[in-house]
């Protein structure tokens, strides 16, 4: 008991002292991210705009990004920067027309893109491909940008690959950092090469990376969910499709687009999420849920035609087809929800967009958009229906879509969605949204040329400190409530955590916020409680291992010179033996033929 609360104090001083330095040393926010670094033909954006609840006249922000190597080999960097003067300059939209790139799996040493200001910003990226295939198309792929303190060590991919290239990004921030990749391979025979070597399901991948270093794995016609990348040290993750389609049905899918998306650590998944789909005929929602642990169980599915056509369900993920009804769905543990958007007409503007989408509790107030230079946007917010249409959005708009039952507008734990668009005379560089006391959620879709789109989580916070709602759980006391949702009881943990400051001088660590929760372990009913539910989260299904999965089979070696061995190694053993075997019964054959049958007079005689 001395030595663990030494060791509570000693670590309290540590904070404190982490405080105190933030203080005292200027104040810097920063944003990595990388975009996938084979995409020769893409045209790499950021948009960037300081939160206008927290605006501060002459905020600075400097964009760091590797450019282009020179004739002699060397490699340069490009900084950007830029201030915001007013809040009139609402959005800073910056081309990386000179992003360096390598086209292989591999690690690009110092190729991270750094974003670092004196204040809270909402940082969009897009990747805009204008030749796909030889022929002028287009394709997008857009995703939020995390900053660096919501960042983590420990991720879960979910991607969906059929065609063409998966994309995992793994970005180092800082510091010297072990990253391992365990990983989980879609169809489960199939393989990838990293470095010249094939690796297999069940495999992990290893590799020390230094500061803005970006780990790439370009996996064809593999999907990767399933995948955990684990570090030492906080990472950015961002994963998805090069030029690919989504759906059950893939061989009519006519509509193929890139996607790509920066993936919230494992600790910032829940279990209770809202799945709103698009009220239009020509737009259909797919929904694919990554497993945290392989035995979750969902509930508010029962609506969902179940048939090969719309569901396909492994011990990994579960994909579906959304109808026209919002889904409450609730899961037994964590998981990870990405929501894809396929056009079902060839004449549409979106054709293949994707977006994480958060859990309830990571709901909140307010949210800011920024458009780029889209010439058509749609919002989806999803709130209780009791407040759904308080819901303020800072720009003329158009109603596209809220439906609403009679039952809906009483019912207190109902959720219905929003569809809103601005109307076509606005022209609009951010967009704000307000609900006040009513926490929402939702994606943003956006036109970025004749048949392509984008789409992005819309990421929200909270009024009263501004915080970003994805920020990390603290070991708290939880309480379960439970709610009725369309007439099944679903229990419901509540944190009575503070959720941290957005703000990098303040303490990463948990001591200030759980000392008042670990006065419960010294209760011997809550401490069994927890030693069980650790023991049995850390118990590992030996049926699953890779040792015992991988022993039913046999590794692919398709080097030239493994074939040769083989070859060689089989008519210098086999071939001998087996060969003078059966040439002694094919000699004594013929003798007795040749006595039998040319000779049968001797042969009598005989």
């Amino acid at each position: 008991m001395v030595s663990t609360l030494t060791f509570r104090e000693l670590n309290r001083c540590w904070c404190f002292a982490m405080i105190i330095t933030g203080i005292l040393s200027d104040e810097r926010l920063q944003y990595v991210l990388a975009f996938p670094k084979h995409l020769n033909y893409a045209v790499a954006s950021l948009a960037i705009s300081p939160l206008s609840q927290d605006f501060v006249p002459n905020t600075a922000v400097t964009v760091t990004a590797p450019a282009r190597m020179t004739s002699s080999g060397e490699k340069q960097t490009q900084e950007y920067s830029h201030t915001f003067t007013s809040t009139s300059n609402e959005q800073w939209l910056l081309n990386l027309e000179y992003l360096a790139h390598f086209d292989i799996s591999g690690v690009g040493r110092k190729q991270g893109i750094v974003v670092t200001s004196s204040a809270q910003l909402v940082v969009q990226a897009r990747s805009l491909k204008v030749t796909v295939h030889g022929s002028y198309t287009s394709s997008a792929g857009g995703f939020n940008v995390l900053p660096v303190i919501l960042l983590s060590y420990e991720y879960l991919v979910v991607t969906e690959c059929v065609f063409s290239l998966c994309v995992l990004l793994v970005v180092n921030p800082e510091g010297v950092n072990d990253v391992t990749i365990d990983l989980k391979l879609e169809p489960m025979q199939s393989n990838i090469m990293y470095k010249e070597t094939y690796f297999h399901s069940g495999q992990f991948i290893q590799e020390s990376l230094g500061p803005l270093d970006v780990l790439q794995i370009l996996a064809e016609k593999t999907d990767l969910t399933g995948t955990w990348v684990r570090a030492q040290r906080s990472i950015a993750v961002f994963a998805g499709v090069d030029f690919d389609c989504v759906g059950l049905n893939i061989y009519i899918c006519s509509k193929r687009d890139m996607t790509i998306e920066q993936l919230p650590p494992v600790f910032a998944l829940a279990q209770n999420y809202v799945l709103a789909p698009l009220f239009d005929r020509k737009i259909n929602s797919f929904i694919k849920i990554g497993y945290v642990s392989p035995s979750t169980t969902l509930s508010g599915l029962q609506h969902l035609e179940i048939n090969v056509d719309m569901v396909k369900n492994t011990s990994t993920y579960l994909l579906f087809k959304l109808g026209n009804i919002i889904i409450n769905l609730h899961a037994s543990a964590p998981v990870l929800v990405l929501q894809y958007v396929v056009s079902s007409d060839a004449t549409y503007s979106f054709d293949l967009s994707a977006a994480v989408q958060y859990p309830i509790s990571n709901w909140g107030t307010r949210a800011e958009i920024l458009t780029f230079d889209n010439s058509d946007v749609r919002i989806v917010v999803t709130a209780f229906c009791k407040c759904i249409t308080t819901i303020e959005v800072g720009v003329a708009i158009e109603e596209l879509q809220t439906p609403l039952r009679p039952d809906d507008l009483l019912g207190a734990t109902r959720f219905c969605s929003r569809e809103i668009a601005p109307t076509q005379n606005t022209t609009v560089s951010k967009i704000e949204i307000n609900a006040e006391n009513c926490s929402f959620g939702g994606f943003v879709m956006g036109r970025e040329r004749i048949n392509s789109g984008s789409m992005v989580p819309i990421l929200s916070f909270n009024t009263t400190n501004h915080n970003f709602t994805s920020s990390e759980p603290h070991v708290t006391n939880r309480e379960t409530t439970t709610t009725s949702v369309n007439d099944t009881y679903i229990v419901e943990e509540t944190s009575h955590s503070p959720n941290p400051h957005f703000r990098s001088k303040l303490c990463p660590c948990t001591c200030l916020h759980a000392s008042k929760s670990n006065k419960d372990l010294l209760n011997e009913t809550v401490l069994s409680s927890k030693m069980a539910a650790i023991q049995s989260y850390l118990q590992v299904p030996r049926a699953n291992l890779s040792r015992r999965v991988r022993r039913k089979m046999s590794a692919i070696d398709h080097r030239p010179s493994s074939t040769s061995v083989g070859f060689v190694v089989f008519v210098c053993t086999f071939v001998p033996i087996f060969g003078g075997i059966i040439l002694s019964d094919c000699c004594r054959a013929w003798r007795y033929l040749c006595r039998g049958c040319f000779n049968p007079t001797g042969a009598r005689n005989k």
